[in-house]
């Protein structure tokens, strides 16, 4: 079972407390006995503050946002300007000049603008504000994008109850934006006309479609402890040496073990090639590891578009790792595509008869 975070942790103990408090004001005073002396994270504070400042508890929310500047913890400083601003009708200037300067000092002036109470006094907060927005808006621009260029990725996959899954998100994220509804009622269109049918995402076949066992797999039990005390002893020496070659000497020993995710783990860090990446790719599909593949195909996709070479390489890798989750017809219809156009690519008719007949 996934650990929840603490900040899901908050949430959960702030629900609990209104279900079982009189009041919001009663559970402020709970949530101050319980978290007022906890050296809490600042969006830990950011949740606590938002709370206070709905219920309208100002002065409980400067006690315990004070409290935490006094222990040098960061806090959300709009938040706390608020806080302060709504407490009290008079407010010192050298309260302001704190603010001002405690939020400065932990790099947080954009947070302070959040609040407009400071603008006459710092006539630079507005800009950090128009700032701030701006950066969000650029956030959510390429979080959309991003989205939307993995719906269209799944969608050629053949992988459509995934993008259905995606494309419904995207509606709970961006409710009012034409390039998603666009999207969703291209779907919509294509499931009534019967395009995107269930029966194009193929469940496994009778036969099999597991690789052969690799010689880790056939392995008895007594062998298998060796070999993971030697992969232990094999991660205390680079801990010890740290040596770049010695880890390349370890992923090669591993990979003629055919223990693929041992090898995985030696792949030297800091070694960008392309035949680096390509052998991290082909250690993916030699450990099942589907998914993580197809994600990583992507990347690298946008990364060698222009090399003509790399990207039948990528084709016939995504048909592998499709067919590996059970995508038969997508898996198909990608090697067939290559074949066309490289007729003479043997390993790809080869695998291609081989998979047309398994599904026979």
């Amino acid at each position: 079972m996934q650990e929840k975070q603490p900040s899901e942790l908050l949430e959960r103990d702030i629900r609990q407390l209104l279900i079982e408090g009189p009041s919001a004001e009663v559970v402020c005073e709970k949530l101050i006995e319980k978290y007022g002396n906890t050296a809490l994270t600042r969006a830990e504070f950011e949740i606590l503050s938002v709370f206070f400042l709905r219920v309208g508890n100002y002065i409980k929310l400067n006690e315990l946002l004070t409290r935490a500047v006094s222990r040098n913890l960061a806090i959300p400083w709009g938040h706390y300007c608020e806080s302060i601003f709504s407490s009290t009708q008079i407010i010192p200037g050298q309260v302001k000049t704190a603010l001002i300067e405690g939020a400065t000092e932990q790099r947080q002036l954009h947070e302070l603008s959040r609040s407009h109470f400071l603008d006459q006094f710092d006539e630079s907060l507005p800009t950090k504000r128009k700032e701030r927005r701006e950066l969000q808006q650029k956030k959510h621009l390429e979080k959309k994008q991003e989205m939307l260029i993995q719906a269209e990725t799944l969608r050629s996959q053949g992988l459509y109850e995934n993008e259905g899954k995606l494309l419904e998100r995207m509606r709970r994220f961006f409710p009012d934006d034409p390039e998603v509804a666009k999207q969703l009622n291209k779907r919509k269109q294509q499931l009534a006309l019967g395009v995107l049918n269930d029966s194009q995402a193929v469940p496994e076949t009778k036969k099999t479609r597991r690789k052969p066992p690799s010689r880790i797999e056939k392995l008895d039990p007594e062998s298998l402890k060796i070999l993971s005390t030697v992969l232990q002893r094999m991660n205390e020496a680079l801990g010890e040496i740290g040596d770049e070659e010695l880890k390349k000497d370890f992923m090669i020993a591993h990979l003629m073990w055919e223990n693929y995710e041992a090898s995985l783990s030696f792949m030297p860090e800091l070694e960008n090639t392309q035949s680096a990446e390509w052998l991290r790719l082909e250690l993916l599909l030699a450990a099942r590891r589907y998914v993580d593949l197809l994600n990583e195909l992507i990347i690298v996709e946008s990364k060698w578009s222009k090399d003509p070479e790399a990207t039948f390489g990528i084709l016939y890798l995504r048909a592998q790792a499709l067919w590996g989750l059970g995508q038969s017809v997508p898996a198909l219809k990608i090697l067939e595509s290559i074949q066309a156009v490289r007729p003479n690519y043997r390993a790809c008719s080869a695998l291609l008869a081989e998979w047309r007949e398994e599904l026979l």
